[in-house]
């Protein structure tokens, strides 16, 4: 009876082969079982982490490539502004001293 307690019997599929292990073998063997079904379980982990890296990635390069077209429209709108403030620059620059001279010039015919 004694020896019958410390061995753990196991069967394969064939009836007549049986398999036996001592109570520390099938203790090391279920410890690695059980090792084995956390290994699986962080692998499936990691693989749903990769899966949703990947996803946050093509939203990132579909997100990068919206503000690059942005950024290019920003720039067109920045060089049309920058050509207006040289016309004003210039406008203002020739318009003032020739505004003077143009009220001198009626104020002397007014005269």
């Amino acid at each position: 009876m004694m020896t019958i307690r410390l061995t753990a019997f196991t069967q394969t599929s064939s009836s007549d082969s049986v398999k036996c292990f001592t109570y520390e073998q099938a203790r090391q063997i279920a410890k690695a079982i059980k090792h084995g079904e956390i290994c699986d379980s962080i692998s499936q982990n990691q693989a749903l982490q990769i899966f949703n890296f990947i996803e946050v990635v093509k939203k990132d390069n579909a997100i990068i490539l919206l503000n690059k077209d942005r950024i290019s429209e920003l720039e067109k709108d920045l060089k049309i502004t920058n050509t207006k403030l040289k016309i004003s620059k210039k406008l203002t620059m020739f318009g003032i001293p020739i505004a003077f001279g143009g009220g001198f010039l009626v104020g002397i015919l007014l005269k």
